[in-house]
């Protein structure tokens, strides 16, 4: 729900459910939100690299078209929850990592997001929600207007420094920051679809997720452990500036540290929650 002053609006809701009656939009709006958004510097640069990285242009084009259309499907499926379940992604992950447990993840999300902070206002609300969600699991938080603005600025702040750091050798650095975003993102996706598609098939019990002591506990070690393991299993596939895994050489330097990373993490948690999934459905 919105709270609305003469010509100014503040959205009340952050991180809790979303009752039925209070949402709007259409995938129309979305489309307008997401394009504007990424009509900015980093979308061009990102565009580039496959030049930059040794294709000739027809093969790069080929290749932002595939990246795009194949990544446009596992964002198709993300962003189905939200409709269905009501709430955020980062709290949705309690069901798989536990209350507690979804911190990791999150953390290492906050780290990335900083990032990206450049001139996109969405990555600093999405730094927002993600620390939220995390300090939210240690202790209740009210998202008050000038909360979100602390949140915001301070992650404009640090976003900022990292990038006057970084502006030397932009090119490399960014390269480097986008892979490292697969090696701890992919596992994570992999995770988060394999629960909501294939073992809970989109059930949820939505007052579990905002409580430690629900069906979904505190930490799962299960979903911990397909995360943890993923993310080492892709460590000898890894082809960046600061570290070459000890495979790469046999691939002509090919990083498919993201693909192992995709199905380590969706194979192992399949397996190790099938049982206890299927047992409190039951």
């Amino acid at each position: 729900m919105a709270t609305e002053t003469g010509n100014f609006v503040v959205e009340r809701h952050s991180i809790d459910y979303i009752p039925e009656s209070e949402r709007h939009g259409s995938p129309l709006s979305l489309f307008t939100l997401w394009f504007s958004a990424n009509m900015q510097i980093t979308t061009v640069v990102t565009g580039a690299l496959a030049v930059v990285l040794g294709l000739p242009l027809i093969w790069a084009l080929v290749a932002i078209v595939v990246g795009n259309i194949l990544g446009g499907i596992f964002m198709a499926l993300h962003s189905a929850q939200g409709p269905t379940l009501g709430i955020p992604q980062m709290i949705q992950s309690r069901a798989q990592f536990g209350f507690y447990g979804a911190i990791l993840p999150l953390v290492l999300v906050i780290l990335i997001i900083l990032g990206i902070i450049a001139a996109n206002v969405l990555n600093l609300y999405g730094i927002f929600l993600t620390t939220t969600t995390t300090i939210a699991a240690l202790q209740r938080l009210r998202t008050s207007l000038s909360t979100r603005l602390g949140f915001v600025l301070g992650a404009a702040i640090v976003g900022t420094a990292v990038a006057v750091l970084g502006q030397g050798n932009f090119i490399a650095n960014y390269t480097n920051f986008l892979l490292l975003l697969l090696y701890f993102v992919i596992p994570w996706s992999a995770i988060n679809l394999v629960d909501f598609y294939l073992l809970r098939r989109e059930q949820y019990d939505i007052n579990s997720i905002f409580d430690p002591n629900g069906i979904y506990g505190r930490v799962n070690w299960r979903a911990i452990l397909a995360y943890v393991v993923a993310i080492l299993l892709e460590l000898p596939f890894i082809s960046t500036t600061p570290f070459t895994g000890p495979l790469v050489a046999y691939l002509g330097v090919a990083d498919i540290a993201w693909i192992v990373g995709l199905a380590a993490a969706g194979i192992l948690y399949y397996a190790l929650m099938r049982t206890r999934v299927v047992a409190v459905r039951a």
